[in-house]
């Protein structure tokens, strides 16, 4: 049921955003990475390392793309907690890739707005999405730190979605929507990419 649900929303995301997701390496995954991740956290609470190579398949384009973008290897972080065989560092490095693809999503949301807003709004939707499935180990960790992630959030959408921003590159809007995304990225740096 909640599966269920996540897609019909997902579905609507998507739809209320105007155009599916613009960056073609996206296109090229042939179910929404929300999902799959969400499936690798459930493979690797209960121990499944098979299905979890299975999805770094699915996922290629988004590993190849965070690989060139960031200068970082996800697929080698998670089959290399593979072969350690510990869970932990399983789950560990597939929340890495989560914030990998969060990040990117919200870099290219602050690029899009240029040209569509309803692109930019639909990345930051898709963003937010993906860090519900981070949200409870932040809470379990420093649960004001999950208030201040999901603030934020809701500030860089706000801030996009207003009226002046709209067909404008007005450098107020821009500095609030960066703010916001520095503040969710030192966040899940410091949580999961030991940043910090």
């Amino acid at each position: 049921m909640k599966r269920t649900l996540s897609f019909l929303i997902l579905g609507a995301v998507l739809l209320a955003g105007g155009a599916v997701h613009a960056a073609s390496y996206r296109d090229a995954v042939s179910v929404p990475p929300v999902e799959v991740f969400r499936s690798m956290i459930r493979y690797s609470d209960a121990n499944q390392m098979d299905k979890i190579t299975g999805s770094l398949i699915v996922l290629a384009p988004i590993l190849n793309h965070i690989k060139e973008k960031f200068k970082n290897d996800p697929r080698s972080d998670i089959e290399n907690a593979i072969g350690t065989g510990d869970s932990a560092k399983v789950l560990r490095s597939v929340q890495a890739l989560v914030v990998w693809d969060i990040k990117d999503l919200l870099e290219e949301s602050l690029l899009q707005v240029q040209t569509s807003v309803d692109q930019g709004k639909t990345s930051i939707k898709i963003a937010r999405m993906e860090y519900e499935i981070l949200s409870p180990a932040v809470q379990k960790r420093n649960f004001s730190s999950d208030q201040v992630i999901k603030k934020a959030f809701m500030n860089l959408y706000q801030t996009i979605s207003s009226d002046v921003y709209s067909g404008q590159s007005s450098a107020p809007n821009i500095a609030r929507a960066q703010e916001s995304l520095i503040q969710i990225g030192l966040i899940l740096g410091k949580e999961f990419l030991d940043l910090g």
